[in-house]
């Protein structure tokens, strides 16, 4: 038995005692983009992950220490910090934005094009994303 089919096995309790595995999974893809973006090569991803870490943890305690607010020292050292952070926003309203990738929708289906004339609703641009942050919650679709 391959390790797949054995961790297929344990799936349905792992579903039962937890919820489902996109809310569990979801947090944990985000770490491992981070963690990702400590590696910069195909060798010896664990040596570049842990001297990233390093780096950074050091970086924190230099800017404690030795820097002051305002200067152009620890503007970078901000910079560097949050480098792996960058996520595209698109604001497409003042309470709403999409988070990730947008995709225009060139070919709208009769449906949508029929629902959106119902509404009155102006201008015929689609576009396709999975994630919208509207005030402080972040909705994440499933397809």
């Amino acid at each position: 038995m391959s390790i797949n089919v054995h961790l297929l096995f344990h799936l349905p309790l792992i579903v039962k005692r937890f919820g489902p595995l996109f809310i569990l999974c979801f947090p944990y893809d985000s770490y491992l983009v981070f963690i990702k973006n400590f590696v910069h090569g195909s060798r010896f991803a664990d040596q570049q992950i842990c001297s990233s870490v390093n780096m950074a943890v050091s970086l924190a305690s230099l800017k404690l220490k030795h820097l002051r607010p305002g200067r152009e020292a620890m503007a970078f050292c901000d910079k560097l910090k949050h480098r792996s952070l960058i996520l595209r926003v698109t604001r497409i309203s003042p309470s709403s934005a999409v988070v990730g990738k947008c995709t225009k929708i060139l070919n709208i289906p009769v449906q949508v094009e029929d629902a959106l004339l119902e509404s009155n609703v102006e201008g015929r641009n689609c576009f396709l994303f999975f994630r919208l942050l509207h005030r402080e919650t972040l909705y994440v679709s499933e397809s």
